[in-house]
């Protein structure tokens, strides 16, 4: 009996001591700020440029170029993002696109925020671009190449 009553103090004791934390997101530019949070929890916070909506929307990203000679003098381009998400460039459009629709490659499907990437020609013979590009939710968001 007096086992279990230690058992019972000690196991009573920790659950107060881990109450007393309580994980949340603590940076004040998220919109899912929690000024109550003792610990900080920074993977589980949220942005989003809509403040009445604090889930970040996904929005369309299509890279795009209207170089003809780009594919068969660097090969199949490979947009790759800092996320670690990649995709091909197989062809070229004959002038801007309008929309989304995904032609010739290089769509993404991404949560709102501000990405860095890299294309990588498939051959020697061209340079690796990089750069930086944001996708606004709701909307599909162009990245010429």
């Amino acid at each position: 009996m007096k086992k279990s009553v230690f058992y019972f103090l000690i196991l009573l004791s920790v659950t107060i001591f881990n109450s007393c934390f309580k994980e949340g997101c603590k940076d004040k530019t998220a919109n899912n700020y929690d000024a109550k949070a003792t610990k900080d929890c920074s993977a589980c916070c949220l942005y989003s440029s809509n403040p009445t909506n604090p889930t970040p929307t996904k929005g369309a990203l299509l890279f795009w170029t209207n170089d003809a000679n780009l594919i068969p003098t660097c090969g199949i381009l490979t947009v790759r993002l800092n996320n670690g998400q990649q995709t091909n460039v197989t062809g070229y459009y004959l002038s801007s696109p309008s929309n989304c629709l995904n032609q010739v490659g290089g769509y993404f499907y991404l949560n709102e925020g501000t990405y860095t990437y890299q294309v990588i020609p498939g051959n020697s013979q061209c340079n690796t671009i990089s750069g930086s590009v944001t996708v606004v939710g709701g909307t599909c968001n162009f990245a010429r190449i």
